[in-house]
């Protein structure tokens, strides 16, 4: 009997890795242009988001704050009492409505610092704002994101940070960009935990019992 057949092939391996990572992820969210609408100041409403949509870095399960900044572009003066912020993508365990934080005459800007919690997979969220008044909606989406990382990430963490440092340093990156390599990067973090994983588990187990692997796996990412 020749002891190499009866090892976890590598083929199987690395499958078996790829999937579990893509499972783990849940499938990471879709993310789009962060547009910022210049709207024509002759309009009664109109807003534009300030500077670069925020990203915040937090791990699972931990709370995070959303920073987005308003200019008022349009004639009227946002009023306390009517203008809110709704939540139209990812509120991400936040209130999806924030209420305006002071009243905001034209060509001055409002902030908003939106209290969130990382979802339970890591991956790079997107979460989306639109202004309304009295039940109209006005304005662009407002984009900012959120990273969220698997416990213990420090490293991780560390190559972000950089990463992010160097797209503000940088204007002519598009966001998406950015996001993609960090989306990258958390893919490569989540397949070698896979990897360690099924090494310690099953360095020798024959191909029979790989699908018992797998569930077993796969039940504890989902319950951890």
């Amino acid at each position: 009997m020749i002891e190499s057949q009866h090892r976890f092939p590598a083929l199987w391996k690395a499958c078996l890795v790829t999937v579990l990572a893509a499972m783990a992820l849940g499938g990471l969210p879709l993310h789009g242009h962060a547009l910022v609408d210049l709207q024509s100041a002759e309009e009664p409403l109109a807003a534009t988001q300030v500077g670069d949509p925020d990203i915040a870095i937090a791990y699972i399960g931990e709370e995070a704050v959303l920073r987005i900044e308003v200019r008022n572009t349009g004639l009227e003066t946002w009023k306390r009492e009517q203008v809110v912020l709704a939540n139209v993508e990812q509120p991400l365990n936040a209130e999806t409505v924030q209420p305006l934080p002071m009243d905001t005459p034209p060509g001055q800007s409002a902030t908003w610092e939106i209290r969130v919690r990382a979802p339970d997979r890591p991956g790079a969220f997107r979460s989306g704002w639109q202004l309304r008044q009295t039940g109209q909606t006005f304005g662009p989406t407002l984009t900012a994101y959120l990273i969220v990382l698997p416990e213990g990430a420090s490293e991780l963490e560390e190559k972000i940070r950089e990463k992010i440092d160097e797209w503000e340093q940088q204007a002519e990156q598009q966001i998406d960009d950015l996001i993609d390599e960090i989306t990258a990067l958390i893919l490569a973090e989540v397949e070698g935990f896979v990897q360690r994983l099924i090494d310690n588990l099953c360095g020798n187990v024959c191909g029979a019992s790989a699908l018992i692997v797998f569930g077993a796996l796969l039940l504890w990412w989902r319950k951890s």
